[in-house]
This record gives structure tokens, C-alpha cells and sequence, in this order.
């Protein structure tokens, strides 16, 4: 064969060889066959011949230093390290600093669970609204991981995003202080879970703070966008300063600073964008209502809004005159003030469908109440809760501004058609009255700008039946009014104190007196050569 290293044909005489090669290149049939034990066995032996080439490291050596470009060498012995040692190490190496980070991550949240549902009634009430938060936050942190780990250069962004997004969205779901603590939590459980320091969780404490100091009222898209921008700016900036105290000054450190600025800029920017676009499923998963879906609630060209003011003119009027000393009243004790004023102009909305049985809109024409019973009446009047429960819902309004509409009221006396029944039972000894028969079904005011609306609503209707309104009448109508309904505990479900309600009534005499100021009595035509004569 030719392995032999001979050729073939020198056995065969010079003359014929030409010949038989090429009979034997015509057939085009194989020369040379395969051996393949042969060639295994000898593959084999080949590799056992070759002697081990070992690279021995010893225990505690430093494969590489801080600020160090690794080599590819260099690059090879830690994979391999870590190699070595999760399929060398014991259980005990491998997941004793695994288990303590897990206890660490459980006991913050165990922390954020009890802090938050010890100091947000809206929590603690609804334990769905925790799990919620939970979710948000577990998914967040999933996100940086998983990034993290499948795409290392992209780990700065991975890392700050999802913070600056769970201190956007609790922001706008709760308040500015249940979103820094969270936003701190984020943080510091990323922290763990990446093996960050101390100085990237001081920079995004900072970078979410400027976020979420810039989100007092979110009345316009604008909002959110400015809020991102100047994160994008304070994450850009503290990026930079992080990296010249923690890096050493070496070419290659500044372009890793210079880019981890960048992708800390494009998170906060990414992250605005992406809040602005699901924002109206953020309101739905959480049940807020944003100053965004507000401001254009409060719109009067709003459907519904549109057809009290044709149906219920009377009303509708009633509203802005309760709208405008509910928001001075919210203002005053820094309650919020554009959530009051569209709770406001809602509240009423169900007396469009009856509007001629409510004084506001009946004008010179009969009073539908004389051929009622006081019993029938009453059904009238506390039906345009009901009524305006369904409008709302029907029209899609956000749930906080049903609850002004079912709370206006709260569960106070229908005291006209009480006082009526009551002198018809008097005539009837088998009639009896009970006063919880004619009282609202409520619910009482959850909200301290709920409870500000209930007053604001019955001071208005008060003072505009009232036939003369001096400042100091005004004044004490409101004191009585507001004591009448703390005293029927009407103000027992929401978190307002004495100290702001004695501001919210100060702030509704004034605007009632700015509505209802006095004006000059100017003379008629045949009096006024006269009064120009004194004058004189």
C-alpha cells in the first residue's frame, strides 16, 4: 500500500507500467481503503505519548491587580479559576456567601413590607397593592441580573435603570417618600446582587432623589421628561466624579468612566420615555390618577362635564363655585389641590337626570317636592349619589373621583325630609320615623381632600341661600358647619387634624367672601343729580 512508502508500479516492468495506470485511472475505482482501527489505535497512542504540560498557580496567587488591562492569558486563568472551583469547591465555599446574600435581600424586604404597610393606610388596606410593589421590584431586579450576566458592558445601565424606574413609578402611584425608601431599597438589593459599592448606591440614591424631587405634579408630558433629563444630567455628572475617586488615572479608565456616563444619561432618558408611554397602565395597576389624566378631566368640554352644563345649569355652576373654595382649601394645608377641584366638578353629576328636584335648577318654575312624601323625596335626593356613581363609571372615570362623588355626603342627616316625616308622624301614631332611615349610605370621606369637598360642598349651598352675608356671618356659618360635621363623625375615616382643620376652614371663609363680597348700591337715574349734589 502506499503507506509503505514504495510505489506499486516499480514492480511491474517500465514498459507496461504507463499502461497499467492508466487502465486503472479509466475504472475511477479507490486505491487506497481506510484502516479505521488502525488509525484510532494509532491516534491513541500517538496523544498517550505526549507527556502533561501543567501550569501550577499557587494557593492565594493574584491573578491580576486593580486598575490592571488584563491579558488574554490572564483572562484565561480566572474563567478557569472559576471553573476549578465551582466543580472542586465544597457546598460549604460554594454557597455559605450565596445564603448570605439571600438572608440579606429577605431581611430588606421583610423591612420594606413592615415599613410600608405600618405607614401607608392605602397599603396596609389593600395587601394587593403590596404585592404589587413586590413584583415591580422583583421583576426589576431580575432585569439587572439577567442583563448583567448575559451582557457585561451593558451592566451600568442595567444597573441604574431599574432603579430610576421603581422611583418614577412609585412616585406617581404614592408619594415622594414611600418612593425614595423604595428607590433606596432597589438600590441597595442591586447593590448585593452585583457587587457594587458603596459610592454607585450614594450616586443613584442621588440620581433617583433629582428624578423624583422633579415630580411634585405631573400635569403635562413635559413633566416626566424634564423629571428624566435632569436625572440624566445628575446621573451623567455623578458617574464621571464616581469614577476619578474609585478608578485609577490610566487611559483606559477614562474611557470606561466616559462611556458608563453615556449609558447612565441613556437610562434615565430611556426610562422617561418608557414611563410616558404605559403610564395609562400604570394608573390602572396601581388605581391613581395622575395630574396628566386630571388636567384633562378637568377640561369642561369633557362629555359628561358637557352635558351637565346643558341638563343641570344650576348645578353645574354649583360646582365651580365648590371647586374653587375646595382647591384654596386643599392649597392651604398642601393637600392636592387639582385632585379636589376635578373631584368637584364630578360630584354632582347625577343630578342631571333629575336636575328640576334640586333647587339650583328648578328657578321660578314649581316645587316637584310638594306632591312628594318626605319618604318619596328622600329617595330623590340621595338617588343622585347612585346615579352619579354610574355616570362615572359608565364614562370611565377614575375610581379616586367616584369616591368624591359617593363621599360628598358621607352618611349625614337629610335633615329637611327628616324634620318633614317626622311632623306627618305626629298625626300618625302608627308611623314612626327613625333618623337612620333618612340618612346617606355613604361611604364617609377616606381622603383628607375628600373631606375637604364635603365641607366646601355644604358651606356653598349654605351661604347661597343665605339672605344677607356679611363676613362675620359667613364666618360662623362655616365654624357650625364644620363642627356639625365633626361632631356626626363625619370625619372619622380620613387622616385630617384639628390643626388643619381650623386651616381649611379659614381658607373657605375668605374665598366664600371673595365670591360673595359686598358691592355699591349705585342710585337710580332720577336720584343721581341728587347724590352728585351731596356729593359736592
Amino acid at each position: 500500500s502506499p503507506g509503505d512508502g514504495h510505489d506499486p508500479l516499480r514492480r511491474f516492468p517500465a514498459t507496461l507500467a504507463s499502461t497499467i495506470s492508466g487502465r486503472i485511472a479509466s475504472e475511477g475505482l479507490p486505491t487506497i481503503t481506510l484502516d479505521g482501527e488502525l488509525t484510532e489505535a494509532t491516534a491513541l497512542q500517538r496523544a498517550a505519548d505526549i507527556e502533561p504540560v501543567l501550569d501550577e498557580h499557587q494557593k492565594g496567587q493574584v491573578l491580576y491587580r486593580r486598575g490592571e488591562v488584563l491579558t488574554p492569558a490572564q483572562y484565561e486563568d480566572v474563567l478557569l479559576e472559576n471553573q476549578q472551583f465551582m466543580a472542586l469547591g465544597s457546598f460549604t465555599d460554594r454557597w455559605l456567601a450565596r445564603l448570605g446574600l439571600i438572608g440579606l435581600l429577605a431581611g430588606l424586604a421583610i423591612f420594606f413590607a413592615a415599613y410600608a404597610t405600618t405607614s401607608w393606610s392605602r397599603i396596609a388596606r389593600n395587601p394587593l397593592r403590596l404585592i404589587a410593589l413586590s413584583a415591580v421590584m422583583t421583576i426589576m431586579l431580575s432585569i439587572s441580573v439577567f442583563v448583567s450576566a448575559e451582557a457585561v458592558v451593558f451592566m451600568w445601565a442595567a444597573a441604574i435603570a431599574p432603579i430610576v424606574f421603581v422611583s418614577m413609578v412609585v412616585r406617581l402611584a404614592y408619594d415622594q417618600r414611600l418612593a425614595v425608601f423604595l428607590g433606596g431599597v432597589q438600590a441597595a438589593m442591586t447593590a448585593l446582587a452585583l457587587q457594587l459599592g458603596i459610592g454607585w448606591f450614594i450616586l443613584t440614591m442621588i440620581g433617583s432623589g433629582a428624578v423624583i424631587a422633579q415630580l411634585r405634579e405631573v400635569r403635562d408630558r413635559h413633566s416626566l421628561l424634564h423629571a428624566s433629563v435632569l436625572g440624566a444630567i445628575v446621573l451623567g455628572l455623578g458617574t464621571i466624579v464616581l469614577g476619578l475617586v474609585e478608578l485609577p488615572m490610566v487611559p483606559a479608565a477614562w474611557t470606561q468612566i466616559f462611556v458608563q456616563a453615556i449609558l447612565a444619561v441613556a437610562s434615565s432618558i430611556g426610562v422617561g420615555f418608557l414611563v410616558l408611554g404605559i403610564l395609562p397602565s400604570i394608573e390602572r395597576g396601581f388605581g391613581i390618577t395622575t395630574g396628566m389624566t386630571l388636567a384633562e378631566l378637568r377640561d369642561p368640554r369633557r362629555p359628561l362635564l358637557q352635558q351637565l352644563q346643558q341638563r343641570a345649569p344650576g348645578t353645574y355652576n354649583h360646582s365651580l363655585q365648590v371647586a374653587n373654595i375646595a382647591e384654596a382649601a386643599a392649597d392651604a394645608i398642601g393637600a392636592d389641590s387639582l385632585l379636589v377641584y376635578v373631584g368637584a366638578l364630578y360630584h354632582d353629576i347625577g343630578k342631571m337626570n333629575k336636575p328640576e328636584y334640586f333647587i339650583e335648577n328648578r328657578g321660578e318654575g314649581p316645587n316637584k317636592h310638594e306632591n312628594l312624601s318626605p319618604a318619596m323625596s328622600l329617595l330623590v335626593i340621595i338617588g343622585h349619589v347612585k346615579d352619579g356613581i354610574e355616570l362615572a363609571r359608565e364614562y370611565n372615570i377614575p375610581r379616586q373621583i367616584i369616591h368624591f362623588i359617593e363621599s360628598h355626603h358621607g352618611t349625614t342627616l337629610v335633615e329637611y325630609f327628616y324634620h318633614a316625616a317626622r311632623q306627618q308622624a305626629e298625626d300618625d301614631e302608627n308611623v314612626t320615623v327613625e333618623e337612620i332611615e333618612y340618612r346617606y349610605p355613604g361611604p364617609k370621606p377616606h381622603t383628607r381632600e375628600a373631606a375637604i369637598l364635603m365641607l366646601s360642598d355644604c358651606v356653598e349651598s349654605a351661604a347661597r341661600a343665605m339672605t344677607e352675608r356679611k363676613p362675620s356671618q359667613i364666618e360662623q356659618l362655616v365654624r357650625d358647619l364644620a363642627l356639625k360635621r365633626l361632631m356626626d363623625g363625619q370625619f372619622d375615616e380620613c387622616n385630617l387634624t384639628f390643626t388643619e382643620l381650623a386651616q381649611i376652614q379659614a381658607a373657605i371663609v375668605s374665598r366664600v367672601n371673595a365670591i360673595y363680597h359686598g358691592r355699591v348700591s349705585y342710585p337710580e337715574e332720577d336720584e343721581q343729580p341728587k347724590a352728585i349734589a351731596s356729593t359736592a
